[in-house]
């Protein structure tokens, strides 16, 4: 009995020594990489170590090279369940136009403030509208927009983005070199032209960014007898929004891309998801036609991201000679 009982406690050692020795650790549980100026924003840690103690969080936020906010949190650490705390500020103003680098930084204390651990996470601040100082930029675009739906026309009206309204397919095809925004939400299924009438305004030269149509299904550019072959073609998984800017979390996929064949020739059919993100096709004349499948509405007034991609896209589908303003 007495031989059971010390292998067992020597069991309970073994498993305490264990836990002491297991490496404490801060990590980002949620929260964002991008946050809009003057605004609140909020991130959640988790925090774990193998010992247990009364300790601290210490956290700060810098903007610019400079500490905009400064906080400590007390927190009880135990080895069997890490625990979670929110850190949240009020964000500070930024110069129009300028989106500024900064840095998360938080150190777990123990209970004689000697460090166990720290993060560090990096932390864009945006404004409201990344078009601010581009106006004129905008306008040299003609910018048009259809959106049957209504939603994208109205985040473009709310931000001043100067754009005319298209309201029906004959009019997308006689854009000439204009620039075009098909919005989110479209059906190809009950917008059975659409497809058709935005591949001939590309490939007469006009650069369109079509933004998560819902469903359907459409022949791939230049694989119809009657359509001019573009120079590249191009599907993309959702990692092309780091190539927009490497700065932005991929934002959530709202339509998916699949490439299928039928005995009539090759198709791109549109689903909710397990497909390529994007499609990019460009022509000689500069036609570009790119569509997305991330979401943007959804999230449009709770992150700078939505926004700031949408503004990167026109620039994407712009000629290098033309995007200076």
């Amino acid at each position: 009995m007495k031989r059971g009982c010390s292998f067992a406690l020597l069991l309970v050692g073994v498993a305490a020594l264990a836990r002491a020795e297991d490496p404490a650790s801060i990590r980002l549980a949620t929260g964002p990489s991008c946050v809009f100026a003057e605004r609140t924003a909020a991130w959640r840690v988790t925090v774990s170590d193998g010992a247990a103690y009364a300790g601290s969080v210490a956290w700060s936020l810098a903007l610019d090279g400079g500490v905009v906010a400064r906080r400590e949190q007390n927190v009880a650490i135990r080895p069997e369940a890490p625990a979670e705390l929110d850190l949240q500020i009020d964000l500070p103003a930024v110069r129009a136009g300028v989106e500024v680098e900064g840095r998360l930084s938080a150190t777990l204390l123990d209970g004689q403030r000697q460090l166990r651990t720290e993060l560090e996470i990096p932390v864009w601040t945006f404004g409201q509208d990344p078009a601010v100082q581009k106006k004129q930029w905008l306008k040299e675009l003609d910018l048009r927009v259809y959106d049957p739906e209504g939603g994208t026309l109205q985040k473009l009206n709310d931000l001043g983005w100067p754009c005319r309204i298209l309201a029906n397919l004959a009019a997308v095809e006689t854009l000439g070199d204009a620039t075009l925004i098909v919005g989110e939400g479209c059906s190809l299924r009950s917008q059975r032209g659409l497809m058709e009438s935005v591949l001939r305004a590309a490939q007469h030269g006009a650069r369109v960014v079509f933004l998560a149509p819902t469903d359907g299904e459409f022949s791939p550019p230049g694989t119809t007898e009657a359509a001019s072959g573009p120079t590249a073609l191009h599907f993309y998984e959702a990692a092309f929004a780091q190539t927009l800017d490497k700065r932005v979390a991929v934002p959530a996929q709202r339509a998916a891309l699949r490439l299928t064949g039928t005995r009539a020739g090759a198709l791109v059919t549109v689903e909710a998801a397990g497909g390529w993100s994007c499609l990019e096709a460009r022509w000689a004349n500069g036609g570009t036609l790119l569509l997305v499948g991330y979401g943007l509405l959804d999230t449009w007034e709770d992150s700078p991201v939505p926004r700031h991609l949408l503004f990167k896209m026109l620039e994407y589908v712009t000629p290098e000679k033309e995007k200076e303003s």
